[in-house]
């Protein structure tokens, strides 16, 4: 929220606020010296909020003004704190609960369970055992809240606990480059011959152990399970396709479009891009282990246009890399794997900056007709 000199004129600075001497130093300037120029050359200050809670001043829309959580809840001059009601949702994200309900589970050999994630147990003790949970972080406490109740149970309320998080365990730019996986396509000659299927999995290996640490230990920790239950489909009723269909919207980020439609389609597309790795992972469970692909995932931009074997690169193209020795590279331009010397790649290519600019999604552009031989 951004304090214009209109709503500065009107705050005043009534009773309910702090003395002039107590107040942010930059509230005791004057609203000229925030001038739309003067805000283009420097960065507004934020604005403790706490002093001004109950100004009738600001209007109807003060409390949509005082629930923004991005903002500091203790003010640095008075040491004072927000009401409970103005401030964030509290605690940590519920990864610990995640991980006991995991390990429960596998104690209790529920991947062998019939009715495992599709049959629902008593929803009154689940929600009073979910919010026990919610409001503890101790494995011992858990290990007890857990003890009283079924696997059906428990399974649950992992479910639960997962669409609790304000944030799905598998990010977008995570997402982003999953996505490409039914489509690559792996280009010829190559600097060493490697098969399609095992750089289509040397590149899911090093997408998915790129994830920041925590995300990695929950996410290969479930899959791990989830594979357990998959392996007794014969007891669990639970395959490949059922297992996506309940999990990717657990997993996935949700379809951020208004069209019900789209929205479908959407979902169904992340419905098989799941069961899609969840084949990989059964093929090759080694694959959620960072030794499975050498190097580190990162995303590099072409210095200058060239061509590889018939294939042009234009200057700005980013190339993905997901699997590197001391003499060959493999990555990703667009759709097509490449396996390529490194003679061949440091020339022509340099890591991305990591600044605000190097998060812009960066797609290789199509080849225009300029390229054309005809």
């Amino acid at each position: 929220t951004v304090f214009t000199p209109r709503l500065f004129d009107s705050f005043h600075m009534s009773e309910k606020c702090a003395r002039i001497e107590d107040s942010p130093v930059w509230l005791r300037k004057t609203p000229r010296e925030y001038s739309p120029s003067t805000l283009r050359r420097k960065t507004m200050p934020k604005l403790h909020l706490h002093h001004i809670g109950n100004d009738s001043s600001l209007g109807a829309s003060s409390p949509n003004v005082l629930l923004r959580k991005d903002k500091e809840f203790v003010h640095k001059q008075c040491k004072q704190s927000l009401s409970d009601d103005l401030s964030p949702a509290k605690g940590l994200p519920l990864f610990p609960q995640i991980l006991s309900c995991i390990t429960h589970l596998n104690e209790e050999l529920a991947f062998t369970l019939p009715g495992i994630f599709r049959e629902c147990g008593n929803y009154a003790t689940i929600t009073n055992a979910f919010e026990q949970l919610k409001n503890t972080s101790s494995s011992t406490e858990h290990t007890k809240i857990l003890a009283s109740l079924t696997s059906i149970e428990t399974a649950d309320i992992l479910k639960m606990l997962m669409s609790s998080l304000e944030l799905s365990l598998i990010d977008g730019t995570t997402l982003e480059s999953i996505k490409k996986l039914p489509d690559l396509v792996a280009v010829t000659p190559q600097a060493e011959d490697i098969s399609e299927e095992l750089l289509k999995k040397l590149y899911v290996s090093s997408v998915m152990t790129s994830l920041p640490h925590r995300l990695y230990d929950i996410v290969r920790t479930l899959f791990g399970f989830l594979l357990k239950v998959v392996h007794h489909k014969e007891q669990t009723k639970m395959d490949v396709g059922n297992m996506a269909t309940i999990f990717a919207p657990l997993l996935l980020p949700p379809p951020d479009i208004p069209d019900i439609k789209n929205f479908m389609d959407i979902s169904k597309q992340q419905i098989s891009l799941l069961e899609h790795l969840l084949g990989y992972f059964l093929e090759e469970p080694a694959i959620l282990l960072p030794q499975f692909s050498s190097g580190h995932h990162e995303v590099m931009e072409a210095t200058k246009s060239g061509e590889w074997y018939g294939h042009f690169v234009i200057r700005g193209d980013s190339f993905e890399v997901f699997h590197r020795t001391e003499s060959i590279c493999c990555g990703v331009l667009g759709t097509k794997i490449f396996v390529l010397s490194n003679a061949v790649v440091d020339p022509l290519f340099k890591p991305v900056a990591k600044n605000f600019l190097s998060r812009i999604s960066r797609t290789p552009r199509n080849i225009t007709r300029r390229f054309s031989l005809k």
